[in-house]
């Protein structure tokens, strides 16, 4: 009976797809990904996703984390530290001008968080290594 029982459940899983996993349904994930990189220079409440979502404010937030990782408002945070870096990368417009572009109050807002990115980074690079203290060969 157990042995059945585990397999019916394995078997289960293993159909398993990504809209039917955990969370926000892709769909509709993709739709509030698609509205957050389009107006990334407004500021983004979290009612507005949940609305796109078709959900509440709470449930929204909580299977938006379960599907990415993290909360919508570390997400969009996220997203435009990253939209800033790729834009001073083209070197087209001044850091100023790019911190207004992707949502930033003033250019010391965008550096700020720029440095948090660099430190995560950084802290995650620093997990991932080898925890013996000699280095590897």
């Amino acid at each position: 009976m157990g042995t059945l029982l585990a397999a019916n459940i394995l078997r289960y899983y293993a159909r398993m797809d990504e809209d039917a996993a955990p969370g926000l349904p892709q769909p509709l994930l993709r739709e509030v990904l698609d509205y957050i990189d389009a107006n990334l220079r407004e500021s983004i409440p979290r009612e507005v996703l949940a609305r796109i979502s078709r959900l509440g404010v709470h449930s929204f937030a909580r299977q938006f984390k379960i599907r990415t990782g993290m909360t919508p408002r570390d997400y969009i945070r996220r997203r435009r530290t990253v939209r800033a870096l790729e834009l001073i990368a083209e070197g087209k417009l001044k850091k100023a001008a790019i911190a207004g572009e992707v949502g930033f109050y003033d250019q010391s807002h965008m550096k700020r968080q720029l440095l948090r990115l660099q430190a995560e980074e950084a802290a995650i690079a620093r997990a991932s290594l080898p925890a013996s203290g000699s280095p590897s060969p």
